[in-house]
């Protein structure tokens, strides 16, 4: 049978052993009232005699100190399936979703009341917080608007969003441990940027969306680009967030104009100086020589696109959102994090040129994406959050800048499914879904394959 929603309480008035259950829950799960079971949530469990009650909804009372042993931070919604153990019926609860992050801006408040709002307990957690030899995770989650620290069951999908936690090394190794200890991991890293091209370029409906991009091997790369376009980028492989990025363009016999994310403004130098530079920077890692684009400008600054598509509670892909970049002036990137803003879609699009009969540049993004997405499967299969940057040049050629996981988020819940999605897809991943909507109630106009989620119609009860 399929999952279904229970709130769980404690109370004191409920004898050590007792596990009490509304007659609704009982019915769906098959229990009967006087017999011995267990309620299992990841690896911890309490064993009890059921006690069936006259109520309406699906419900679950705990004692007290069986709640403690669980890590439930009670009331709380969850999911339940029936399971058995030795013989005797058992409830299995979850899922409990650990946010690896270091992060506490309203982006993980929104993660973490959606998660709530769908049965998902999530929290977020960093490589220090795990005790190992207990299976408990000292986990931070919302009480009363703030965040406090408590201790939460051992995760059962684990949300990767390590972004600053420590050397991407110390976080690998770290994500295999706790597979090693049965946890999903999903949203892992892509590989650098080298990487990711080599892939992306490997599909040929793709080929012809990638600005030419080299791997740096001396000042030699650098001019033979700048021969061949003028204008080039200077990307380190394990870049993000715009960090790092220099624009190099042609000026005369011996010099360059350069300008860098760092700084706004550009300079002339001389080639030598540059080079000299290059092995410096090497020693830290891979540089890639990637082909200038002349991208649409807006007031003069160059604009960008960023698409968000996510999986859903079936682990299909949705095209949840586009988001127009524009950068700030005199700056080389985009990025929001370098000091960009948000451009309505249609300021931007209404200056990028159209074919007669085209499609609209909606359209067309979508469509590109949805065509980079299986290559991003074939190389992640467990990616589940993805940032795809597009760029669009003034002949309306779409570009494929970069893709990446763990894309950020504006903080603000103008469009719920961009937080929800990601705790549908854990849901899946730990075995409590599909979502589907609520038996009886159609789905509302426009949302069938919106991105909305389908368990925005799920009748949950309210805890």
């Amino acid at each position: 049978m399929s999952p279904i929603p229970v709130r769980i309480f404690a109370s004191r008035r409920l004898s050590p052993g007792q596990l009490l259950v509304s007659a609704p829950l009982a019915r769906a799960l098959g229990l009967k009232s006087g017999t011995p079971a267990t309620v299992r949530l990841g690896s911890g469990a309490v064993a009890g005699l059921l006690r069936v009650f006259a109520a309406p909804g699906l419900t679950l009372g705990l004692w007290p100190a069986a709640a403690a042993a669980l890590r439930l931070p009670v009331p709380v919604l969850l999911w339940a399936r029936p399971g058995a153990t030795g013989g005797c019926p058992a409830i299995d609860l979850g899922p409990v979703v650990g946010i690896l992050a270091a992060q506490y801006h309203n982006t993980y408040r929104l993660f973490v009341g959606m998660a709530r709002r769908r049965g998902v307990l999530a929290y977020l957690f960093a490589p220090a917080d795990v005790v190992w030899d207990e299976r408990v995770v000292l986990g931070r989650s919302l009480h009363r608007g703030g965040w406090v620290r408590r201790p939460f069951p051992f995760p059962q999908v684990v949300f990767d969003r390590s972004i600053g936690i420590g050397p991407p090394e110390t976080i690998a190794g770290f994500l295999e441990q706790l597979r090693a200890h049965g946890c999903t991991v999903f949203n892992g890293d892509l590989g650098d940027k080298w990487r990711m091209y080599q892939h992306l370029a490997s599909y040929p409906q793709l080929r012809r969306h990638l600005p030419e991009t080299v791997l740096l091997e001396s000042w030699d790369t650098v001019r033979a680009m700048l021969s061949r376009w003028g204008v080039v980028y200077l990307k380190p492989a394990a870049g993000f967030m715009g960090l790092g990025v220099l624009r190099v363009a042609a000026a005369g016999p011996g010099v360059v104009r350069i300008a860098s994310s760092a700084n706004f403004g550009a300079r002339v130098v001389p080639e030598a100086a540059l080079a000299g530079q290059l092995g410096q920077w090497q020693a830290y890692g891979k540089w890639m020589v990637q082909q200038g684009l002349d991208l649409v400008r807006v007031g003069g600054r160059v604009c960008d696109v960023r698409v968000l598509a996510l999986k859903d509670g079936r682990a299909r892909w949705r095209v949840a959102g586009m988001t127009v970049r524009r950068a700030r002036p005199g700056s080389v990137v985009s990025n929001l994090h370098r000091g960009g803003t948000v451009l309505p879609f249609q300021a931007f699009a209404c200056r990028v040129p159209r074919r007669r009969g085209a499609a609209p540049l909606g359209v067309e993004l979508r469509r590109l994406v949805k065509r980079i997405l299986p290559a991003v499967d074939a190389i992640a299969p467990r990616a589940g959050d993805v940032g795809v940057d597009i760029g669009v040049d003034r002949d309306g050629r779409l570009w494929i800048i970069e893709v990446n996981t763990k894309p950020g988020r504006s903080g603000r819940l103008a469009n719920p499914a961009v937080y929800s999605l990601p705790m549908e897809y854990a849901r899946y991943l730990a075995g409590f879904g599909p979502a589907s909507p609520a038996r009886g109630v159609p789905p509302r106009p426009g949302t069938e394959g919106s991105g909305k989620e389908s368990t925005a119609l799920e009748r949950i009860p309210e805890v």
